[in-house]
């Protein structure tokens, strides 16, 4: 297992890749994170750990915000994790959203002049926070691994992708109340920002949690092609010459509700995302519906950062149970049943399936977070359905 922080606090002033990447030459043994050996279910990867803070233009090392300890609420931060390859996303997300966002980014050490090029794009945007997640370079010395209850350890020669760990750096560096949490391949309405700001007095209560619609295109030759070869643009672009901008997504309900019924595209209804009803959702013009709520569930949604609330398990490194455990914690916790937006949804933007992704689905019960999952169950002491 890692540990995030440090005794050392360098900290300088960027107004540019090419300072961003001077702060981590200069910084690297203060920014650099070793294992801590920590049994059974825990992981090994070095590497090192830094922020860029768009509103001070400042490098620094990783600084977890304080908890906001009163009652009310001030606000709503997105947070994302993604590595390199998705970073493409990005602009349209800001579209979508124009407050705060957090963003946890894994990248290689060789890859740290291409992502400060990508943040110096994003310098000018208020309100945006990179916790840069720098893979130290891999040797026979320091191969990553992850460690099996009885002591075996299986080894990641080409490193690993700490999922949850990125998504609580991101967590930890907000500064607001409340954070909304996707991933980086789900565009969210164009009003959701007005609506969760307008939810206040029900997100004053941390038990309170309101849970996100998923659409998806429906399944077909195209899609299809997608998926194998990465081939995607007729599905997301109306095309213009030139230039593709994902147009084709829907950003209003009446959109989504247009695209429904000319057979587009379909509600993600799998068991991790099935929280409402199709039929009773697009005639409901209430404030808030309530979410369906089950085991095995992980939608995205709003949730309160506080020390009284739980975050994402940081021993998940890999598909199986990453998202879902947190909602078994909420269990734990006697929350209450979440929430449902009425008029605002997320829509999940189709990509090349990676050959990892692919083994994990043919591979699934023996997948080790699977396993590390069902164990947490049973420490939670929750009866799974």
């Amino acid at each position: 297992m890692v540990q995030y922080f440090s005794d050392e606090r360098p900290a300088k002033s960027c107004n540019s890749s090419a300072d961003i990447v001077a702060f981590f030459k200069h910084n690297k043994k203060a920014l650099f994170v070793d294992c801590v050996e920590n049994g059974g279910f825990s992981h090994c990867q070095q590497f090192y750990l830094m922020q860029f803070d768009s509103m001070r233009k400042m490098c620094q090392t990783f600084k977890r915000q304080k908890y906001i300890h009163n009652k009310g609420y001030t606000g709503t931060t997105l947070s994302l994790q993604l590595s390199m390859d998705r970073v493409t996303r990005l602009p349209y997300i800001f579209e979508r959203w124009k407050g705060a966002v957090s963003i946890g980014i894994m990248i290689k050490e060789n890859e740290i002049e291409e992502a400060a090029k990508m943040i110096q794009r994003f310098m000018k945007k208020s309100k945006l926070v990179f916790t840069i997640y720098i893979q130290k370079t891999i040797t026979e010395s320091n191969t990553p691994y992850y460690s099996y209850p009885d002591g075996k350890k299986q080894y990641f020669p080409n490193g690993m992708y700490p999922v949850n760990i990125m998504r609580d750096l991101s967590i930890e560096s907000i500064t607001t109340t409340h954070y909304m949490l996707t991933d980086v391949d789900v565009f969210l309405s164009k009003s959701i920002q007005s609506t969760i700001d307008s939810y206040s007095d029900i997100l004053q209560d941390h038990h309170n949690l309101v849970v996100l619609p998923l659409f998806e295109y429906r399944n077909s030759s195209v899609i299809q092609k997608c998926f194998k070869d990465g081939v995607c643009g007729r599905l997301l672009c109306i095309v213009i010459p030139m230039k593709c901008s994902w147009n084709r997504v829907p950003t209003t309900k009446s959109e989504v509700l247009e695209m429904f019924d000319l057979g587009e595209i379909q509600i993600i209804e799998d068991q991790y995302h099935n929280v409402m009803n199709m039929s009773e959702w697009r005639e409901y013009n209430g404030r808030l519906m309530l979410s369906r709520y089950f085991n095995h569930m992980e939608p995205y949604g709003v949730f309160r950062r506080s020390a009284a609330d739980p975050i994402f398990h940081p021993y998940f490194i890999d598909y199986g149970g990453n998202k879902m455990e947190l909602y078994f914690q909420f269990r734990a916790m006697n929350y209450n049943t979440p929430y449902v937006f009425p008029s605002d949804f997320g829509f999940n933007i189709p990509h090349k399936r990676t050959s990892h992704s692919v083994y994990y689905k043919q591979n699934k019960d023996i997948q080790p977070m699977n396993k590390q999952y069902w164990s947490f169950l049973k420490m939670y002491k929750i009866k799974a359905y």
